[in-house]
């Protein structure tokens, strides 16, 4: 490959359905579409040995639930059986949108597909894709189409899985890789390496095709719980498709029936299921403060909100058993709890448990001072939608950047020995002004959902790390740092001092936004898998990724430097390059490039290294070449028009095949000896069309099948 100038590196790593098919059913809704979330409390009420199941449900026509409580299509209805309904938003849903199926993440995060493309605000969902809601915004937590699901298929079923989401499709579709699932298969699609396993055959258990699993989630242990479109029998169990069944050791038994919980629900069929795990049940907690927010935009269901004391307490009681409660008072006072002592920082020995939560806001009294230091392996910590800052910024439209000696606004320390605490979660708040890291954890941590701002640095991680949903922004040096093996994903890093996402080598980046930051938007420092990733407007590189990369459905577009840069031996497919100040598109010796367009770049469209292949691709309108590869290149259907140099410049010892090279400011194609060309249209290039090599035949040239 061409040499380039290399350019100064840091290493913050060296640290001190088409319409859904329903099966005849008399007096039902024509095209249901009903989502059911179940809820057990971990405690039980006076006089209750068990607490009552917390039902959520989506319909698609207006229903009536009674206590004066009407739930149109694009609503949640929550009733906890204790004779509270209240309602929840998905973020005010296009009134034609059919919710098809509903479930949720760790943190009381919506998840939900919808049966037709929708735009939520500048995000379009289309059919197939499930979308994500925190409560603010709305992200695509499953790309059908990315994922190489057939256009058409709905997804009809959605849970959380180990490493992933557990799906069901309306339709059968061939998901690759000989994975072959119909509508009553339970398929897990792992979030990390892309790949569907069918996990439960309908099949093989008997369930009939003419049923169609609308409804699953996975407990674990090889458990499930569904709910089918369709009344049937399975196993020797009748049910109807008001009914919630449990399947557990090949045995399957009715968990909720509907039509007994609530009249209005006889009519209609219940799609999908979701039982939190014992101590999780603070989830809905958080979910009913989420109601109380959304009702306050709703005014129809706002009479509602003096149930919700009533409703916490009924359905969430015990909810906070074993959670260490952490606040200014006890902070400040008296220490928090065994192991802690009083003023700053709160720390956390794991004498007192493994969760802790904040009640109130923590503000610390200077940069140099941190707010939480963890010493014990697999603490969590949950910020509880309260603030971690420093005083000065306390009530503060905005924080200045002072840099300080503190380990972090969270943070594990090195120990005796050298030793650290791993397995750290920390997750669901606001951290500003800290003088060292928003956050600084060790191997295995687990950091989601955080906005993290005016910092010496965002988040630092170890290897083997999950950072997801969180937006770090304004800090002085790296948005999110990432150890060897972590996954990055749904992130924000914006107007960083340094580089936005930094990973190590064997890291996964999805989904994440980078833009407006002092260096590169996204870094592997080693081979990294980077998918659907956007950098915008940074002042080095977009992408800069390690060999052996894969990077696949990337935008990297007005940045200062290259617009995505890959090591040798990468893979990269379906990108698009625009408007960069350097080249488009870089990749090293021996790299594949399929389907990627690199537009309007301040160089070389594609520069690329030795051996390269390069095919169906498109480099337009570039000040420099279109497409530039070193020898022993196979360049193939592609596209290379409006460019400032030459449309394809090839090595020696190159194959160029079936390519359109036109009104480009050099020559359409120029070779080095020893490279042929055989098929391609060459017209209207400014200084010739064919520079030297060798001429295989079938060449159109201006019009002329007779070219140099």
């Amino acid at each position: 490959m061409p040499s380039q100038a290399p350019r100064p590196r840091t290493n913050p790593f060296a640290r001190p359905r088409p319409s859904r098919r329903r099966g005849p059913r008399a007096g039902t809704w024509a095209r249901a579409a009903l989502a059911i979330t179940f809820f057990f409390s971990t405690g039980s009420l006076p006089g209750i040995a068990r607490s009552q199941p917390v039902v959520s449900a989506s319909s698609d026509v207006t229903i009536d639930l009674g206590a004066g409580v009407v739930a149109a299509d694009d609503d949640v209805s929550v009733d906890n059986q204790l004779g509270i309904v209240l309602l929840e938003g998905l973020g005010g849903l296009p009134s034609q949108t059919d919710v098809v199926a509903y479930g949720q993440e760790l943190g009381g995060v919506r998840l939900f597909a919808v049966d037709t493309t929708v735009d939520l605000g500048g995000l379009v969902a289309r059919r197939g894709d499930v979308v994500r809601w925190n409560g603010q915004s709305y992200s695509i937590a499953f790309d059908a189409s990315a994922e190489g699901v057939p256009t058409g298929a709905v997804v009809d079923a959605v849970s959380l899985a180990p490493g992933g989401y557990l799906l069901s499709f309306d339709t059968t579709v061939d998901l690759g890789s000989g994975v072959v699932a119909h509508d009553e298969d339970l398929v897990r699609w792992s979030s990390s390496t892309g790949a569907f396993t069918i996990v439960l055959s309908g099949a093989a258990i008997g369930i009939p095709r003419a049923l169609d699993v609308d409804g699953a989630q996975d407990l674990g242990g090889g458990a499930f719980l569904l709910s089918f479109d369709t009344a049937g029998t399975v196993l020797g169990v009748t049910f109807d498709d008001d009914d919630v069944l449990r399947l557990e050791g090949g045995v399957l038994t009715v968990e909720f029936d509907g039509s007994a919980a609530h009249a209005a629900w006889g009519a209609a069929d219940l799609d999908a299921v979701l039982v939190p795990e014992p101590g999780v049940a603070i989830g809905l907690l958080m979910g009913a403060c989420a109601l109380g927010r959304w009702a306050r935009r709703r005014p129809r269901t706002s009479r509602l909100a003096a149930g919700l004391t009533t409703f916490i307490a009924a359905g969430v009681a015990g909810a906070v058993d074993g959670v260490q409660e952490v606040n200014q008072t006890c902070a400040v006072q008296t220490g928090c709890f065994s192991g802690d002592s009083p003023g700053f920082p709160v720390t956390i020995d794991g004498a007192a448990g493994n969760s802790y939560r904040l009640t109130s806001d923590l503000v610390t009294p200077s940069v140099n001072v941190s707010g939480v230091l963890v010493l014990a392996d697999r603490i969590t910590v949950d910020l509880g939608g309260f603030e971690l800052t420093r005083s000065d910024c306390r009530g503060q439209e905005t924080c200045p950047v002072v840099p300080g000696i503190a380990v972090a606004g969270i943070g594990v320390p090195q120990l005796t020995g050298g030793t650290t605490a791993h397995e750290v979660t920390v997750r669901n708040g606001v951290i500003r002004g800290m003088g060292g890291w928003g956050v600084r954890v060790d191997e295995r941590a687990h950091v989601h959902d955080l906005a993290i701002s005016s910092c010496a640095g965002g988040i630092s991680t170890s290897a083997g790390s999950r950072i997801h949903d969180n937006v770090s922004e304004g800090n002085d040096s790296v948005g999110i740092v990432a150890g060897r093996g972590s996954t990055v994903r749904d992130n924000v890093a914006r107007l960083n001092g340094d580089i936005g996402i930094l990973v190590d080598t064997g890291s996964i980046l999805i989904g994440n936004t980078t833009h407006e930051n002092q260096g590169d938007g996204l870094r592997a420092t080693g081979s990294a898998v980077a998918r659907r990733n956007t950098a915008i407007l940074n002042t080095g590189d977009g992408l800069d990724l390690g060999t052996n990369a894969t990077a696949t459905g990337n935008l990297a577009r007005s940045n200062d430097g290259v617009g995505i840069r890959a090591g040798a031996g990468s893979h990269l497919s379906g990108n698009t390059a625009n408007t960069n100040g350097g080249s488009g598109i870089e990749a090293g010796d021996g790299s594949v490039l399929e389907g990627n367009l690199a537009r309007n770049n301040g160089a070389t469209g594609m520069f690329l290294g030795v051996a390269v292949t390069v095919r169906g691709s498109s480099a337009t309108d570039n000040t420099g070449d279109g497409i530039f590869v070193s020898s022993g290149s196979t360049v193939t259907d592609n596209a290379a028009h409006g460019n400032g140099g030459d449309g394809i410049q090839a090595g020696t010892d190159s194959l160029v095949h079936r390519n359109n090279a036109r009104l480009n400011g050099g020559y359409g194609l120029q070779l080095s000896a020893g490279s042929g060309y055989r098929e391609n249209v060459v017209n209207d290039n400014t200084t010739g069309t064919v520079l030297s090599g060798v001429n295989l035949g079938n060449n159109v040239c201006n019009g002329n099948t007779t070219c140099p």
